[in-house]
Formats: C-alpha cells, sequence, structure tokens
C-alpha cells in the first residue's frame, strides 16, 4: 500500500481560530462524577441488528466510575503518559457526556469501525519520524504510513516502533479503548482537528489506545474486533458502516 502523503493532508490542517482561545480560567467546570444512572439501572441493551450495517449486536451501559476502573486495572502500571490519556477521558466526560445526558457505552468494534477511528497528531519526543501530523488521520492510514518506514526509521523512532512490535504480538481483545463520539477541547492533541468540525463530525475520535489501534490496522485481519468504551451523547441505535455513530439514539428517561 501507498503510504499517506503528510504534504497531501493540507486541506484537513487549519489554522488556529478564535474557538481555540484559552477559555476563561474562571469558567466554572463540571464535577467528574456520572449522575446518569443514579436513578437508572445501568442494563445491556440490544441493538437493532437487522443487517450488515449494525456494527455491534449489542452494547451496555456503564458507569463513568467503571470506565475509570477499566483504564486503571489496564493502564495504572505503564509509563508516564498515562495521566494525559486519564485526563482526556474525564474532558470527554466532562464536555461529552454529562452537558447532553450522555452515556457511556462498553462495545465490541469491529475491524471495518475500527479502522475509520481519528487519531489526533502523534509523535514521541526527541523521535525524528511523524507516524500521524497534526491534523489527524484514521487508523487505517496511519497505519499506511507505518508499513513504509525503513528499518532505520523505526531504529529513529524506537519509542513509537517498539509500541507498535509489542501491540502487534498481542490479541487486540484483550483491552479496551477508549473513545468519544466528536473531538474533545484538547489543544495538545487535538487542536487541530477540532478547529474543523467537518473532518471529524460523525466520527469516533481516540482517546486512549492509539498504538493498539494502529497494530490492528497493521494486521488488517478482517474478522477481528476490538473492546472499547465509548463517550456518547446518547445511546447510538448502531454505528453506520462510515464509522459515524447515530445520534438518534434511544433516549435517557
Amino acid at each position: 500500500m501507498d503510504a499517506v502523503s503528510l504534504s497531501g493532508m493540507s486541506r484537513y490542517c487549519y489554522h488556529e481560530s478564535s474557538f481555540l482561545k484559552q477559555k476563561d480560567s474562571t469558567e466554572k467546570q463540571m464535577p467528574v462524577t456520572t449522575r446518569l444512572t443514579e436513578n437508572k439501572s445501568i442494563s445491556e441493551y440490544s441493538v437493532a441488528n437487522n443487517s450488515k450495517d449494525s456494527l455491534y449486536g449489542s452494547a451496555k451501559i456503564v458507569s463513568f466510575q467503571e470506565v475509570l476502573d477499566n483504564f486503571e486495572k489496564e493502564h495504572g502500571q505503564y509509563g508516564d503518559t498515562n495521566w494525559i490519556a486519564k485526563s482526556y477521558i474525564k474532558m470527554a466526560h466532562r464536555e461529552i457526556v454529562l452537558p447532553n445526558h450522555g452515556v457511556w457505552l462498553f462495545a465490541e468494534l469491529p475491524f471495518e469501525t475500527a479502522m475509520k477511528v481519528l487519531l489526533p497528531g502523534h509523535t514521541h519526543d526527541g523521535e525524528r519520524k511523524t507516524l500521524l501530523p497534526e491534523c489527524g488521520l484514521t487508523a487505517k492510514d496511519a497505519a499506511n504510513n507505518y508499513k513504509v518506514w525503513t528499518e532505520q526509521d523505526k531504529r529513529n523512532n524506537p519509542l513509537c516502533s517498539g509500541s507498535l512490535n509489542y501491540h502487534l504480538g498481542k490479541d487486540p481483545a484483550e483491552k479496551p479503548i477508549f473513545l468519544t463520539v466528536e473531538p474533545i477541547d484538547s489543544r495538545y492533541d487535538y487542536g487541530k482537528i477540532i478547529d474543523d468540525p467537518k473532518f471529524a463530525e460523525g466520527r469516533l475520535v481516540h482517546l486512549d489506545g492509539l498504538h493498539r489501534l494502529v497494530s490492528l490496522a497493521i494486521k488488517d485481519d478482517p474478522e477481528s474486533t476490538i473492546p472499547a468504551f465509548i463517550a456518547c451523547k446518547t445511546a447510538p441505535k448502531k454505528i453506520d458502516g462510515l464509522g459515524a455513530v447515530s445520534r438518534s439514539g434511544i433516549e435517557n428517561n
């Protein structure tokens, strides 16, 4: 496969806008707690699965505490960047779930949907090769970039290539990834893709699990699935064939 031309991604890259200006520091922040299910039992609901366009057959509505507990269980012992990923998950809860009376879902994402997850810009400090431009790429396009890295490129980027190699040897179903239905307002990684909502509109967006998603794409096994916690504005009926989350989900009565 040909690599995705980073210079050709200019149509996806945008300049800073007033939308990205720092918010007033006095802005009141919503507490990182969930009140959605205080008076409602958390139950598994069946998702319409009458056609091949229904990309998962069932999903479970979970509490935010369960999301955090799973993150700590799977990632608490690794690396010094996990506090960043955890802060993104909390931000998604504040910005996506709470204001819209939404939910967190746990679902098994099929390969086709996982390939269309939007990843933000990514490079490791001190490394010479950029896996993802700051404007973002899908998991599939990021994998296509990596496939043309030379052995020297991999030696020059030991953290990124090492993490990908580690996950290439693992079963993608072993650990969940964490996603949201739209970009969070984080200027560090999401600033460029958030500047043009049309790019990210309707796509699932990465919060944690970038190397797992890219390694899944490199393996290119259409039968594989990957578990995911997803911050949703509503509980969607399905994720369509373009990777878009239906906004006409069930009401939270």
